[in-house]
């Protein structure tokens, strides 16, 4: 019975880095203003979970025109396959301050893939920041390194030899007379 619960602790540990609760990434960009001459900057993060679909993150514009600070959450909207998963922020404040944000992931060759897109404007002032160049892989936990994986696979084969009592099979010798 004591070896039946050593192999189950040990296949969970192996299991355990292949899971991927979460995804993360952040950026930042710098954009120019239609209407003036400056320049703003976002700061952007976010952070999907894969189990539940829930994305939260924040957004924060420094510098010319725009100095609003953003966090967001919801439910992004994924594919029967769970492939792909879009979350879209839209936002219009009393100050008639209007904020567009798309965040897309894709699970490209089991990594997810993101990209992210956003267009803020008040009044005559608008700027667009993301775009094509900020796509790249997002963080996960099971995207560490190949230790990550080679050490669990160590201590399962570890632990089948400690459990088998590092015996060898001997084959029976037979001597005829």
């Amino acid at each position: 019975m004591k070896s039946y619960i050593s192999c189950i602790a040990l296949l969970i540990a192996a299991a355990l880095p292949a899971s991927a609760g979460s995804i993360g990434s952040n950026y930042s960009d710098t954009f120019s203003v239609t209407g003036t001459k400056k320049t703003d900057t976002v700061t952007a993060s976010f952070t999907f979970n894969t189990s539940t679909n829930q994305v939260t993150g924040s957004l924060a514009f420094a510098g010319g025109v725009f100095n609003i600070t953003d966090p967001f959450s919801g439910t992004a909207k994924c594919n029967k396959a769970d492939t792909s998963c879009v979350y879209t922020l839209s936002m219009t404040d009393p100050n008639k301050d209007k904020l567009t944000y798309v965040i897309t992931l894709n699970l490209s060759k089991g990594q997810w893939q993101y990209g992210a897109l956003g267009g803020i404007s008040k009044g005559l002032n608008a700027g667009a920041f993301g775009g094509s160049g900020y796509t790249g892989y997002a963080s996960a936990p099971e995207g560490g390194s190949k230790f990550s994986y080679v050490a669990p696979a160590g201590l399962v084969i570890l632990g089948g030899l400690l459990l088998n009592g590092f015996k060898r099979p001997r084959a029976r010798r037979q001597e005829s007379v």
